[in-house]
């Protein structure tokens, strides 16, 4: 299952300390790694916190691939992201746009600039 809207705003610690995940109008079934790319995209990380994102995420999945493919799919979801925007909102196709730039001058979506 995947969430294709995971990060920060979309989730809370309960009082129990227990993780909560919510606007979970579009899980479904897709490919992790998209759904990984699409975290990276929308949750703009410092590198050490998105190491440490990164290694839990890596602890509770039976492959690695979702993290092995991340420079792929994270071409795939700026691109979609605009594609979207150039619809939707034109002036706000910056943001993914601004991703790819990141993509590009870093080498993949490994390290934040």
């Amino acid at each position: 299952m995947t969430h294709v809207d995971f990060c920060g705003e979309n989730m809370l610690i309960d009082q129990a300390r227990r993780l909560r995940v919510f606007d979970n109008d579009r899980v479904g079934t897709s490919m992790l790694g998209f759904d990984l790319a699409r975290t990276w995209y929308r949750w703009d990380l410092e590198s050490p916190a998105w190491a440490s994102f990164q290694a839990v995420y890596a602890s509770g999945m039976s492959s690695l691939e979702a993290l092995e493919t991340l420079d792929f799919w994270g071409i795939v979801a700026p691109v979609k992201s605009a594609v979207f925007r150039i619809g939707a909102d034109r002036a706000r196709v910056d943001v993914p746009l601004d991703r790819l730039r990141r993509i590009a001058g870093a080498g993949g979506c490994g390290s934040r600039l």
